[in-house]
């Protein structure tokens, strides 16, 4: 009999990366869920602005980010109190990288 366990596992973490990202933010419900080794304290949404407090683990240097059901042109997304970039729906839609820390980009990440 065959056991399809491990590659269920495997092609529903793929699935969950690809259309969630690490950091995945639903504007129309003011919420935010952290996926693959985010843990999120706290986030506060106002006009222009969402601010994260969230627990990385350490061997993550960057976040792939995504969200829905953004209304507004652009958003500053403020991480641990430290302002990592404006961004608008598309790239929200789309998904974009984040840096985190102070260690090098993984190569494959643009």
């Amino acid at each position: 009999m065959f056991d399809w366990g491990a590659f269920t596992a495997g092609t529903t973490a793929a699935y969950v990366q690809k259309h969630f990202g690490d950091l995945f933010i639903n504007f129309k419900m003011n919420c935010a869920w952290g996926i693959n080794g985010i843990l999120i304290i706290k986030t506060e949404f106002s006009e222009g602005e969402i601010l994260l407090n969230i627990i990385i683990v350490p061997t993550k240097v960057a976040l792939f980010v995504r969200g829905v059901d953004m209304k507004s042109e652009s958003v500053r997304v403020k991480i641990n109190g430290s302002s990592r970039g404006e961004f608008g729906p598309q790239s929200f839609k789309e998904g974009f990288w984040i840096q985190i820390g102070l260690r090098q980009w993984p190569k494959n990440c643009t």
